[in-house]
């Protein structure tokens, strides 16, 4: 059963997993963002909780299904590489209808 309010643990926990996903295969971004993580949930004040437990799920769905790790292979004694990129069964794949819309504009004006 789901809650319709999360507790400040149930979002921590989320978003230490939702890292873990993200950034799988490169230990010093995911320590980096463990370490950010763990700082931020020790500073937010008691007044500021809710907003702090908002924020780490929009973090969290964000690392989940936008963030993508690209690993390059090959590319040894000075030649260049392609990156592989590591696409999870979470990640959000566009059809990139989007763009196609403003055809012919380009940018504010």
């Amino acid at each position: 059963m789901s809650q319709l309010h999360p507790t400040p643990r149930q979002a921590y926990l989320t978003l230490l997993r939702a890292a873990r996903l993200a950034f799988a295969n490169d230990a010093r971004t995911l320590t980096a963002a463990r370490t950010k993580i763990r700082r931020e949930f020790r500073h937010t004040p008691a007044a500021g909780r809710d907003e702090g437990v908002r924020l780490a799920l929009e973090t969290a769905t964000i690392l989940r299904r936008n963030v993508v790790q690209g690993v390059m292979e090959g590319g040894s004694g000075g030649e260049s590489g392609v990156f592989r990129l590591r696409i999870h069964d979470e990640t959000e794949r566009g059809d990139n209808g989007s763009v196609k819309v403003g055809e012919g504009k380009c940018c504010s004006g």
